[in-house]
């Protein structure tokens, strides 16, 4: 029988009600190169599935009548986007072709279940690989490929179950050498009931840290170098959506931290709007947003702070232009926000411009660019004991600027073949040895 796949969306953007399923013959040893499709995989978001990893590479490698190959060279450059929702990865396919009497665009999804079986998982992505590779096989080798097509309308499967959920994460950190040890444990519990139209999320973490190592001793004073910190704190949030690019949410949070901290506790209430260019759940996971918000805001410091403050109450706002475009070759996001108190926004602000850029330009070059830009006014501790290390070092929340920048460039020429080889690196396994 042939493979049933999910609804295929052209590039002139109608949805299709056929339902292709390819059987590919068996295509002879003796093939020649000119009638294979080269393919290249190009996976920019990988979910919570072996589809990216593992599934598509292994599928490419053996279909007849398909060659697996670099950008350079391919005929086809095939997109993947597997986007987690709601315990499934919506696996987005999409074909940018240059082979003629073809389309340049084509594009299909298929859903997985992220608890499935590899079995049922590897079903869904072969049907979604050869519904998508279709048009593209039976130009360059039309004895190749068998098309059947359905005429009835196909229907996205009834989804039962409930809306609930809840996870609980438990995890520690632990090392010695000699003198020198540390130790991190933190655990998270989380409860939601998430919908197509709502969202309400409630989180419980804790945690804390522990670092020992020897004093610095200066003209017979020592000075301790140890750390020991802790935090808790909770949250819960809900949003709903009004239409596909409108949502409007609310969100209170709460916690405590030790005594060498900024906080003792803090307590924050802030409701949002916002507006985002892309529908929900967009197959890419393409978001690009503009929010804004309002609150009150409660904090209780550990030491006085250069305004005289042992604890504070205000009110504050918030703007926040965001998201993340991904279209083919071309990856681009950006975080700009503002945050201040209201109206005395000159005693607590906080500007943060965060862009990045991921771009394949021609078929040999990578460039990758990010940076963080963070300007603020917060009213750091008025006095402390220059002497207490672990205070001082603790207060860099206070530093009015940050900057971070990382750009890199990759210039490569592919190999012509694409076969792999997952057999154990010598290198890699020897590399804990590489000191002797």
């Amino acid at each position: 029988m042939p493979g049933r796949a999910s609804v295929i969306r052209g590039k002139d953007g109608l949805l299709g009600c056929l339902l292709i399923g390819c059987l590919l013959s068996g295509a002879t040893a003796a093939q020649e190169a000119s009638g294979l499709l080269g393919v290249a995989l190009e996976c920019q978001q990988a979910g919570g599935t072996k589809v990216c990893t593992h599934f598509l590479p292994g599928f490419l490698e053996r279909l007849p009548g398909v060659r697996p190959t670099s950008r350079a060279e391919a005929g086809v450059i095939l997109f993947v986007n597997a986007v987690e929702h709601q315990g499934e990865d919506v696996v987005h396919l999409r074909a940018v072709a240059s082979v003629e009497g073809a389309p340049a665009e084509f594009e299909t999804k298929g859903l997985l279940d992220t608890h499935a079986t590899d079995e049922d998982q590897l079903q869904v992505c072969r049907r979604s690989l050869l519904s998508v590779l279709a048009p593209y096989l039976i130009v360059i080798n039309p004895e190749a490929v068998h098309i059947e097509v359905d005429e009835g309308v196909v229907r996205e499967p009834v989804r039962t179950g409930s809306p609930w959920g809840a996870s609980l994460t438990l995890s520690g950190y632990g090392s010695r050498n000699g003198a020198y040890s540390d130790l991190e444990g933190t655990t998270s519990l989380k409860v939601m009931r998430i919908t197509t139209t709502d969202r309400l999320v409630g989180s419980l973490t804790g945690g804390t840290y522990l670092s020992r190592q020897p004093p610095i001793v200066s003209e017979g004073d020592e000075l301790s170098l140890d750390t020991t910190s802790y935090s808790f704190g909770g949250s819960l949030s809900g949003s709903r959506n009004l239409g596909e690019h409108w949502a409007v949410g609310v969100v209170g949070r709460a916690g405590g931290m030790d005594d060498k901290a900024r906080y003792a506790h803090t307590e924050r209430l802030n409701v949002a709007s916002s507006y985002d260019l892309f529908p929900a759940d967009e197959p890419r996971g393409n978001r690009l947003f503009a929010l804004v918000g309002a609150g009150v805001q409660y904090d209780k410091y550990n030491y006085i702070n250069i305004l005289n403050e042992r604890s504070a109450a205000f009110p504050g706002g918030m703007v926040i232009i965001g998201g993340n475009v991904r279209y083919d070759r071309f990856e681009f996001g950006t975080d700009l926000g503002c945050a201040a108190q209201l109206p005395a926004f000159e005693r607590r602000y906080e500007l943060d411009l965060s862009p990045s850029a991921v771009v394949q330009l021609g078929e040999h070059l990578d460039v990758s660019l990010a940076l963080t830009f963070k300007k603020q006014v917060v009213p750091g501790p008025l006095q402390l004991d220059q002497s207490d290390y672990e205070a001082v070092t603790r207060a860099t929340y206070a530093e009015p600027l940050y900057l971070y920048l990382d750009l890199s460039m990759t210039l490569y020429l592919d190999r012509s073949s694409a076969e792999r080889n997952n057999r154990l690196d010598l290198f890699d396994m020897m590399g804990s040895f590489t000191t002797f």
